[in-house]
């Protein structure tokens, strides 16, 4: 089954499951609501990219929607691991987020001439209950850092080969 074929039959299901989601609108428990905001936001990040990549490939913009097509599975593995790892997740990442924003607010203030200097995050240190949580966190953090250390923690060996475009999988062995 080809990539194009695949994405025309499974994104129409995909969507219409999702209306049906939130027709009635979302009702979360208030003890989820941290996990369930940034989920949300992933979600429907992955409806609009899914609805891209149909009009891309009903276009023939096959090997051109690969890197999107990439960029879901992406995040549906990263949905999945938000929703299983709950508040720990949340924690990492916003330390994730947190490190990519003074990351970038260095390298803005280093080389922009700005008036006032971009403000960056705190970098407090998290506090953690017990060396078990810290542990925990540290391993989310590398999940989440790192797409094939995410999808092996699934126990998928390698979730990138469907999306490689045609060069990639010629010099790739199989």
């Amino acid at each position: 089954m080809s990539s194009a074929y695949g994405c025309r039959a499974v994104v129409p299901v995909i969507l219409r499951a999702a209306e049906q989601v939130t027709s009635q609108g979302v009702r979360v428990l208030f003890e989820h609501q941290n996990v369930v905001r940034p989920l949300m936001g992933w979600w429907q990040f992955t409806n609009r990219t899914a609805q891209a990549l149909v009009s891309l490939y009903d276009q023939g913009y096959t090997v051109e929607a690969a890197p999107l097509m990439r960029n879901l599975l992406g995040h549906s593995y990263a949905m999945n691991w938000l929703a299983d790892s709950g508040e720990p997740a949340v924690v990492a990442l916003t330390d994730y987020w947190n490190e990519h924003r003074r990351k970038l607010a260095q390298n803005v203030n280093e080389t922009w001439n700005l008036p006032e200097p971009a403000p960056a995050p705190s970098e407090d240190p998290i506090v953690f209950a017990n060396p078990e949580s810290e542990q925990i966190h540290r391993r989310l953090v590398g999940e989440l850092k790192n797409f094939d250390t995410m999808v092996k923690a699934y126990g998928t060996a390698d979730a990138s080969r469907p999306t490689r475009t045609p060069r990639a999988r010629l010099l790739t062995p199989s």
